[in-house]
């Protein structure tokens, strides 16, 4: 990706982030980027949300309690 899409692709970011605020919106993203995980190992992470241990894998699915950690 180059830089004018890098670029880019903050943007949108910050304006979809933006549009939830302002319409106070849910806010969705991927396990991984949320508040609420906490790796644990290279296999395992914890959820502080759900209180539950899970593998890897799962943070990179998306999750509609996702709190950004911006």
């Amino acid at each position: 990706m180059g830089d004018g899409n890098a670029q880019l692709k903050t943007q949108l970011e910050t304006l979809l982030r933006d549009i939830q605020r302002s319409t106070q919106s849910a806010n969705f993203g991927l396990c991984k980027t949320c508040k609420f995980h906490t790796p644990m190992s290279d296999e395992h992470f914890y959820c502080a949300l759900t209180k539950e241990t899970l593998v890897k894998d799962f943070g990179t699915l998306i999750c509609r309690e996702h709190i950004d950690t911006h």
